[in-house]
């Protein structure tokens, strides 16, 4: 052979190495853009109100096909938990305890979806399988992100990924039912020592009640019975439970948010009052706003904690112990973000499946990874 030849073999081979690596970083750059991009906060979900129209169309386009498949492939668990907060084997785990509700129910669901493509002259929808399926519902719920953007991640049509949405909520719901509980006699025992080694003054306590506002958008009807003027806003509101190992014990589905936490407490007086979920001493801490009651422990008037120390030392002791309740609330939004921006609000329908399915969903997450507040009861 020729040395021309083989000097020309030599350099092609060398081509060829330098152009694999160089798709090899092109997707990897593409892929580190897709995160970035879904990854940015909610105010600029608009890409056109912040990037170019054709920069945006290549970078997300392009990431589209292949952005979810290799972040499950290639990706470490911090990317993963960027997009889900779960890190890979704990959510491929919840992938298959999930598959068998989902696969069941998969031939009923996408011949209703054929039906209604074929009824308003579209195309039907492109199946994916049951990871993809909650990986969607799962972006959807961490990210808070819109259909028009989560379509792009998975490469389907907007109305695709609002029919799958519903349908693993639907299915998650039915497979974590009662995945919240009240705690029994002996768990509420241990929760109670856990209080009373940090909070001498608190014996008896077991968990801590409070209210919380998730905002919607404006309702074209009873405006003012959706409107907050402490915060000004238009917002649901809920009564949640929170217990010192860090996990929710209840939280009602959302009222109208111009109600007072006292009115939220009586229309739910049965459950905060019930012999079968206190004993003998026991309660939940609560700030001024909740009525004092047996089962209901509130601090003491500014009046009254002026002119007696002890009672101020009460007060200071039950505000400490208190204000893990609102470290909660924030893991809470910010670890789901979709209860926390006004398109939660769009479909009020469906608004308390969503609050239960975050519920159970943040449990897990404690369960799994634990947060600071069960650290902060922890012996020293």
């Amino acid at each position: 052979m020729d040395l021309a030849n083989i000097e020309d073999m030599q350099m092609l081979a060398s081509i060829v190495l330098v152009c694999g690596e160089v798709v090899k970083l092109a997707t990897q750059l593409l892929a580190e853009q897709a995160v970035t991009a879904i990854s940015k906060r909610r105010g600029t979900r608009r890409w056109e109100h912040t990037h170019a129209p054709g920069q945006v169309a290549f970078s997300i386009g392009r990431a589209s096909n292949s952005c979810w498949t290799n972040l499950l492939r290639q990706g470490n668990d911090v990317h993963l938990h960027r997009f889900i907060r779960f890190k890979r084997v704990d959510f491929l785990s919840l992938c298959e305890r999930l598959s068998v509700r989902i696969n069941t129910s998969r031939v009923r669901y996408w011949k209703h979806a054929e039906q209604e493509a074929g009824h308003r002259g579209r195309r039907a929808a492109r199946v994916l399988n049951y990871v993809d399926e909650v990986g969607l519902f799962l972006v959807r719920i961490c990210m808070g992100e819109s259909f028009i953007t989560i379509a792009s991640i998975f490469g389907i049509t907007p109305q695709t990924a609002n029919i799958i949405f519903y349908h693993v909520l639907k299915c998650f719901l039915e497979e974590f039912n009662g995945f919240i509980k009240w705690p029994d006699v002996e768990r509420r025992v241990h929760l109670r020592q856990l209080v009373a080694n940090r909070f001498p003054a608190l014996d008896g306590s077991i968990g801590f009640l409070d209210g919380t506002l998730f905002a919607i958008k404006r309702p074209t009807t009873e405006q003012e019975l959706y409107y907050n003027g402490k915060d000004r806003i238009h917002a649901l509101k809920s009564l949640a439970v929170v217990l010192p190992d860090g996990s929710l014990a209840c939280m009602t589905t959302g009222s109208p948010g111009s109600f007072h936490d006292s009115r939220l407490y009586t229309e739910n007086i049965e459950l905060f009052s019930s012999p079968e979920n206190f004993s003998q001493g026991e309660c939940l801490c609560a700030d001024i706003g909740f009525p004092l009651t047996q089962t209901c422990l509130v601090p003491y008037r500014r009046s009254e904690s002026r002119q007696d120390p002890r009672k101020a030392a009460f007060n200071i002791q039950l505000s400490r112990c208190r204000i893990v309740i609102e470290w909660v609330f924030t893991i809470f939004r910010s670890t789901f973000q979709l209860i926390d921006c006004k398109n939660f609000g769009s479909q009020r329908k469906h608004m308390p499946a969503i609050l239960v399915a975050t519920s159970y969903l943040f449990n897990m997450y404690n369960e799994l990874y634990k947060n600071e507040v069960a650290q902060y009861f922890q012996p020293q």
